[in-house]
Order: C-alpha cells, then sequence, then structure tokens
C-alpha cells in the first residue's frame, strides 16, 4: 500500500534531519565561545540519545488516527471504473469522515447478447457520527431508519477524486432534490445505497439529456412559422393600403391650420384643437418614420428595434 511507503519515506527524512542537525551542531561548537560550544556538546548528546520512532510505531499511530469502529454495512454499486478507490478509503457526509469502504469487487453480468461490469462496494457507517434533528443515533435501527428516510429525500452516495492524481478516492453522501426515487429495498438483502454517478459522468448524462430535450423541439415548424410571421409583417408594412391611410391623415392634418384660423380666439374650442392638432401631427410623423423603418427593417417587430442594424 501507499502508505507504507510513505510512512518509510518520513522515518529516513527524520533519521537524515538528526544527522544533519548533529553535524551543524559540531561545526558550530568548534567555531563557537566556549559558553555555546557546551551547549552544542549538550546538543550533540541528546540529539545521539534521540532515536526516530520505527515504522512499526508509526504505522500503529496512523491506523489509529485514521480508522473508524466497525459501523452499519451498505452496499453501493456503481455502473462505471472507479479508479484509485481503495479499501479503508473514507466515507465522508459534509467533508466530515462517518464510515469506511470495507470492500470494493467487480461484478461481471452475462446477459444473452452482451456482458454489463459494475463497481460494488460495502462501505460502513458509524452511528454515532451522525446526529438527525437533534439527535445523535445510538444503536444501527435507529441509523437505519434515518438513512432510509434520508434517501426517500435525495440522500445519495457518491465517488469523488476516483481518477485523479493529486485527490485520494472516497466515497461522499450527498443530497440531491433532483435524484429519482431510490428503488424498492429487497426483504431478506443488505441494505442498499442508492448511488449517483461520478462527477463527469454526470455531466455527461445531463448533456445527453439537455441535447435529447433539443432534438426533440419541432425547429422546422418553429423556422415555418417564423418565416410566416415575417413575410405577414411585410405585406403589413408595404400595403398601399397603409400608405394611402397615412397620406389622407396627412391632408388632413394640412387642412387643420385653416379651420382653427377661422374660429374666435376666445373661444375655449381653440385651445382643444390646437391640442387636438398637435397630437395629429406628432401622430403623423410617428407612423411616417414607423412605415419608413418597417420597410428598411420588417422583422424589427420580431427582434425589435434594438436587435436591427439601421
Amino acid at each position: 500500500m501507499d502508505r507504507p511507503r510513505n510512512l518509510r519515506r518520513r522515518v529516513a527524512s527524520f533519521g537524515a534531519v538528526l544527522i544533519a542537525a548533529g553535524v551543524a551542531s559540531a561545526a558550530v561548537a568548534q567555531d563557537a565561545p566556549s559558553g555555546l560550544r557546551e551547549r552544542a556538546g549538550e546538543l550533540v548528546e541528546r540529539l545521539e540519545k534521540l532515536e526516530p520512532p520505527s515504522l512499526d510505531t508509526l504505522l500503529a499511530r496512523a491506523a489509529t488516527v485514521d480508522s473508524l469502529p466497525a459501523g452499519v454495512p451498505y452496499l453501493a454499486r456503481f455502473p462505471g471504473p472507479l479508479p484509485g478507490l481503495h479499501v479503508g478509503a473514507p466515507v465522508l457526509a459534509q467533508g466530515i469522515r462517518i464510515g469506511t469502504v470495507r470492500d470494493v469487487v467487480v461484478a461481471f453480468a452475462t446477459g444473452a447478447t452482451e456482458v454489463t461490469a459494475s463497481v460494488t462496494i460495502t462501505l460502513d457507517i458509524v452511528p454515532d457520527r451522525v446526529v438527525l434533528d437533534g439527535a445523535r443515533l445510538t444503536s444501527d435501527e435507529a441509523l437505519r431508519a434515518a438513512v432510509e428516510a434520508l434517501a426517500a429525500r435525495g440522500l445519495r452516495a457518491r465517488v469523488a477524486g476516483a481518477g485523479t492524481r493529486f485527490d485520494e478516492a472516497r466515497i461522499e453522501l450527498v443530497l440531491d432534490p433532483q435524484a429519482p426515487p431510490p428503488p424498492a429495498s429487497v426483504p431478506g438483502a443488505a441494505p442498499e445505497l442508492p448511488t449517483l454517478p461520478p462527477e463527469p459522468d454526470r455531466l455527461r448524462i445531463e448533456l445527453d439529456r439537455l441535447l435529447g430535450r433539443l432534438a426533440a423541439l419541432p425547429v422546422e415548424q418553429m423556422g415555418a412559422d417564423l418565416a410566416a410571421t415575417l413575410e405577414t409583417l411585410r405585406e403589413l408594412a408595404t400595403a398601399p393600403e397603409l400608405r394611402t391611410a397615412l397620406v389622407s391623415l396627412a391632408a388632413a392634418a394640412d387642412r387643420l391650420p385653416d379651420l382653427v384660423a377661422r374660429l374666435e380666439p376666445e373661444a375655449t374650442l381653440w385651445s382643444d384643437l390646437r391640442a387636438l392638432l398637435r397630437e395629429v401631427d406628432g401622430a403623423t410623423r410617428a407612423l411616417r418614420l414607423l412605415l419608413e423603418y418597417l420597410e428598411r427593417h420588417p422583422d424589427a417587430l420580431i427582434r425589435g428595434r434594438g436587435g436591427a442594424t439601421p
């Protein structure tokens, strides 16, 4: 395993540090004043008496720090390869270790026409590492009931760090409210945790699902409807009836000043007609500009004026 190899390296490094410190202390003792020489000599004697911890001691300490007591066993099945996942890998929830991977096997299934392979993991969860609704779980039965309730609300197991160079493969328990309902448990079988695919596979699955939705859209029909709508707008913008109506409205606006001039300035109708004249003149100008713009950009009613180039 990699852990004993790393511990051997640490032991060797520790011994090298002791040797270097002894050499440096001896060199200082030769050139320093008498008081410093005495202290350096004491340091050398202490370093010579100090022994690095043995490999067995370091392994025992590492096992004490990393290990957890046996917990409630669960199965987790993954359809794809899980490089780097090994027995003893941690089981984490919210970044806190609550269990351990106890077994990793490859399961083959022979069908009528093909053979499929999956990875089956046996892991356990320590009950007193989990608190549900303020109460610490102290028994196996309480943990099984809690995991079953949480799985119904989206608790899933997934592999993280598999296949990466600088990260240790591990099992993470995460909450996914969008996850499909878990399969029904089989009476008498070992309890099983529903799983999620690893992150790269999950992204690929989501992308495939999105592409499937796009492929199901009636793109050709939508394009035909858009083309028909643009043609209708083009016909409306270039219709002779609209141009005739604008000409008639402009002529009526030209005759309004003469009508207003014949009225008595003191009459209250004067101000009303002048206001009407301004409104009609503004509407005529706006309609004329709209007609000219639609002739140049018949698709502006669909995209908006900001999407067209003047």
